[in-house]
């Protein structure tokens, strides 16, 4: 592995760690209880629910950013950067071209790979807690 390599994969791994730190830190300061200013300004039970909804929230992206980075760093290592530009190079394309496609085909599979969780996050959770308002034909156009 080249210093290149190293870098990124520490910057991958930091940023996955400091996201991490911070969400806990958040969580921490999370209270169920109203704030003495905001007293009489929420109901407490509508304060509560919010305060359940940013931890569930909270440990989905957990378990979405998690495995975000674990695909990312499996096809890292299997080849597939590699792989990906020699399919893109095969094409009849000048340099920007290719590169354009190149980012493009990043794009688009890191775009599927979320949509389950984006799927579950707005169908099943935001639906559990009230807030959804959106079809699925609005998902899917919101998508595009």
């Amino acid at each position: 592995m080249n210093l290149y390599a190293i870098v990124i994969l520490i910057t991958l791994l930091v940023g996955y760690l400091l996201n991490l730190v911070a969400d806990l830190l958040n969580l921490r300061a999370l209270k169920d209880d109203v704030p003495a200013e905001l007293d009489g300004l929420y109901d407490r039970e509508a304060y509560r629910s919010s305060q359940i909804y940013t931890r569930v929230r909270t440990r989905f992206g957990w378990l979405s950013g998690t495995c975000m980075l674990a695909v990312t760093l499996v096809f890292w290592f299997a080849g597939g950067f590699q792989a990906l530009d020699a399919f893109v190079r095969a094409w009849p394309l000048g340099p920007v071209g290719r590169g354009l496609a190149y980012i493009g085909i990043l794009v688009a599979g890191q775009a599927l790979m979320s949509l389950p969780f984006q799927l579950y996050s707005t169908f099943v959770i935001e639906a559990r807690f009230g807030f959804n308002q959106t079809s699925l034909a609005t998902f899917c156009v919101d998508r595009l």
